[in-house]
């Protein structure tokens, strides 16, 4: 499976044939901004059936995490983000919208929990 990230039509990440298990893809955007995942490279045999109609093992991308200015999105935010799809395993293509000039404006227009550590004096 191949991934194309694109900001507008600025390259920020590609890859292709990567091995399983986590990918931490680390990118700075401009605000606004609409982020394009292009996948691609999934053929029909990539995905393996047990006679019961189980899937047992499926080639795709499933988001997991994705942090603005270092706070982490929660769930909820998330899946609206991306439509609630957060599990690929298709060719084609996801947009994420960041409609706002400011990222933080943005966080708290999506209602976005902000968990900060507290300090505490002795």
């Amino acid at each position: 499976m191949s991934i194309e990230i694109l900001e507008n039509d600025r390259v920020l990440y590609m890859g292709k044939n990567f091995d399983e298990g986590p990918l931490d893809i680390n990118c700075l955007i401009e605000w606004p901004s609409t982020i394009t995942i292009k996948l691609g490279n999934k053929y029909p045999d990539d995905t393996n059936i047990n006679d019961a109609g189980i899937v047992i093992n499926d080639k795709s991308v499933m988001l997991e995490k994705v942090s603005i200015n270092n706070f982490p999105l929660e769930m909820q935010v998330m899946e609206k983000l991306v439509d609630n799809i957060i599990y690929w395993g298709f060719n084609g293509e996801v947009k994420m919208k960041f409609t706002e000039k400011n990222p933080t404006r943005w966080l708290l227009r999506m209602k976005n929990k902000f968990e900060l550590p507290r300090l505490t004096w002795k």
